[in-house]
């Protein structure tokens, strides 16, 4: 570090024109920023939806040289803006600049900023990281032809079996067709329907139990810029819509998102994966050159991945205590996700889920003990909006400094 660069905070909202242009210069400028959550869009529309979103300034010799969004919670403790909805967090800067990030913790009063999917080769912060994982991303820049004739995918009969399904979708349900991007109200608000019978479906944890994501996805989903746009995606057999996606692009970047299927369609057909292999297939008319998938053991990811981005989880904590505490629990997390006794952990853990969610209650005291315990990382507060009427249009079920939670 040296002693020239300062550290300064704002709220999102009062970042003002010159800075929010500084802000894509230097994503621009960074090739490993290229993913739309390093946009200044995105943490605005975060803004818009959710409290305490705020950013810290790095600044050299009177230059900006970097922007650091997060959000504050109680306590003076910081997560990423999105938190478990940001799939790359870290500092927008044109090169690796090196601070000391006690020094951020400081300027910006906060004891502690706990982060998931930091980019591990922002070296200032390898000394908080207690795990990575790898981001898969699909590689188009050659073409699509080029992407299926790489040596992992050519020698593998899955992609020639995913297209064999995808031809039996079309002569037994009707013409694959591809919408992308669409901006049929109709088709987002199916994925979300759908998506949360998936979540049902699978005992996994509902985002949209949250007050904020789906305003959120609306916030973007209006956002249609050259730097920075939501982009939903439809694929049809016939006239009945399949599977759909919403992600967000920036620049040559499609970040995939969110992807459901029509629960009713037998799996035989995979249409989730004749969705992806159809936006890979127009990407480069779309003038789309890398697709983002999230880390994650999903085995789509392994079948179309073609690169990898290191990310990294952790804590930069000024607490001695906390900073030992929190690292052992996400090593103890990551060792039992890693062992034998994963698959009947979580078959416990959606059992308890499932006991909760019959709970008549949330009141109840069982309740609100079983609702703490199963779940593991705050959430961002939903910020609150007042309708004509003096109602809120969304709220948070509990009171302002408090937090949802989910796994």
């Amino acid at each position: 570090m040296t002693t020239e660069l300062t550290i300064s905070r704002l709220p999102a909202d009062r970042l003002d024109d010159a800075q929010l242009i500084r802000w894509s210069a230097l994503q621009q400028a960074n090739p490993e920023l290229r993913s739309p959550y390093f946009r200044s869009e995105y943490t605005q529309a975060v803004a818009a939806v959710c409290e305490g979103i705020e950013v810290a300034i790095f600044e050299q010799h009177g230059e900006t040289v970097g922007f650091l969004p997060y959000q504050r919670l109680r306590g003076n403790r910081a997560i990423p803006v999105g938190n478990m909805l940001t799939d790359y967090q870290g500092l927008i800067c044109e090169t690796d600049v090196q601070f000391d990030p006690n020094q951020f913790l400081r300027n910006c009063d906060l004891q502690a900023w706990d982060f998931n999917n930091l980019l591990a080769s922002q070296s200032a912060f390898a000394a908080s990281h207690v795990v990575r994982a790898s981001a898969p991303y699909l590689d188009l820049s050659q073409g699509f032809d080029a992407f299926l004739a790489d040596p992992q995918r050519a020698g593998s009969g899955r992609i020639k079996d995913i297209l064999r399904r995808g031809r039996k979708l079309g002569r037994e349900v009707g013409p694959l067709r591809l919408e992308s991007p669409t901006t049929d109200q109709e088709v987002f608000e199916t994925l979300l329907d759908w998506k949360r019978e998936q979540y049902h479906r699978t005992q996994a944890p509902d985002v949209f139990r949250l007050s904020w994501p789906r305003p959120l996805l609306e916030q973007i989903f209006e956002a249609q810029s050259d730097e920075f746009a939501g982009v939903l995606s439809a694929l049809y057999a016939g006239d009945r819509l399949v599977a759909s996606a919403f992600g967000m692009r920036s620049g040559d970047v499609l970040h995939y998102w969110f992807i459901a299927y029509d629960p009713t369609l037998p799996s035989k057909y995979s249409p989730g994966h004749m969705l992806l292999l159809e936006i890979a297939r127009t990407a480069e008319e779309q003038g789309i050159r890398r697709i983002d998938l999230s880390k994650g053991p999903e085995e789509y990811k392994r079948l179309f991945t073609s690169g990898e981005v290191e990310v990294a989880e952790g804590s930069v904590d000024r607490g001695a205590v906390s900073r030992f505490v929190k690292q052992g629990w996400i090593r103890t997390r990551e060792r039992i996700s890693n062992s034998m006794l994963y698959r009947p952990a979580r078959a416990t853990k959606r059992m308890m889920r499932s006991m909760r969610d019959r709970l008549p209650s949330a009141s109840s005291a069982n309740a609100q003990y079983l609702n703490t315990s199963l779940t593991t990382s705050a959430q961002p507060q939903a910020r609150s909006h007042t309708n004509g009427d003096n109602t809120s249009s969304f709220s948070t079920e509990s009171q302002r400094g408090s937090l949802e939670s989910l796994e």
